[in-house]
């Protein structure tokens, strides 16, 4: 249990020092690596990847309902519906679709 709990806390204080210094998209694979290498390490489900990371060609995720779109990351992608989502790898694609930048995470 000790174990499990100075991984974590490892993990936690790597990702508060890397936040500062990545960009959305390196910090997503970031993650997602080191919950893979704890997941591996631990030799149990310590930490289970959050169901809206999304693949890392899609930086930007709209909602076609509301014609926003967002960081992948963003905590309202969280609450949007599967069927509402829109993919995009750049913002240039998002605006030319006619979605307008999220307020919030402002990507």
């Amino acid at each position: 249990m000790r174990k499990k709990l100075a991984l974590l806390l490892a993990f936690l204080l790597l990702l508060t020092l890397s936040s500062a210094l990545a960009t959305p998209q390196y910090h997503s694979q970031f993650i997602t690596n080191k919950i893979v290498e704890l997941n591996d390490y631990a030799g149990d489900a310590l930490i289970t990847p959050h169901p809206a990371i999304v693949p890392f060609s899609a930086t930007y995720i709209g909602n076609s309902h509301s014609g926003i779109f967002h960081y992948s990351y963003c905590r309202y992608v969280g609450r949007m519906s599967e069927s509402h989502k829109v993919f995009f790898e750049s913002r240039d694609d998002a605006i030319n679709a006619g979605y307008r930048p999220c307020k919030v995470c402002k990507p």
